[in-house]
């Protein structure tokens, strides 16, 4: 079956009223828009956490017990996954 002209029409009024309906919707755009990083989490702020990571007479291990004291990250897996996390962190 041949390729017509008022089937290249209809093809792209279709694609016109879906691209229409999603931009209206806003396909979640906006949400991931307003997304904004918390700048203080219980009393760590991200400042903190830089200050220690740029703190260059400490050690690795010394720069992660600063921030397991500093969050009162418990010393267990979960809290050295933590602590690993936020020393692994680039603050922007």
């Amino acid at each position: 079956m041949p390729f017509r002209p008022q089937s290249a029409c209809r093809f792209r009024a279709a694609v016109a009223i879906v691209l229409a309906i999603a931009f209206a919707g806003g396909c979640g755009f906006n949400q991931i828009q307003q997304a904004t990083l918390p700048d203080q989490v219980a009393g760590f702020a991200l400042a903190d956490l830089e200050a220690i990571l740029n703190n260059t007479a400490l050690t690795e291990d010394e720069q992660r017990e600063a921030i397991r004291d500093a969050i009162g990250a418990p010393d267990n897996d979960d809290g050295d996954r933590l602590v690993n996390f936020l020393f692994n962190f680039n603050v922007p």
